[in-house]
């Protein structure tokens, strides 16, 4: 997973992993290995989501006036 995602492409693995996660969850003997590894990847897809949307490089977080 690089910064070379666009927000959309993103959002879409974002989607996917929860969904994967939601599947590893709901088996009922779970694969602690496969969950940690989703885990994983959701928590580095969500800290490039929020870098992207910080309000630093997003001029629509600026207060109103400005």
């Amino acid at each position: 997973m690089g910064l070379d995602m666009s927000n959309e492409e993103l959002l879409g693995k974002h989607d996917r992993l929860r969904e994967e996660l939601a599947a590893a969850y709901a088996k009922p003997s779970w694969d602690t290995a496969r969950i940690d590894r989703i885990t994983s990847e959701l928590a580095a897809v969500e800290r490039l989501l929020a870098s992207e949307l910080s309000p630093k490089r997003c001029r629509s977080a600026e207060p109103m006036g400005r």
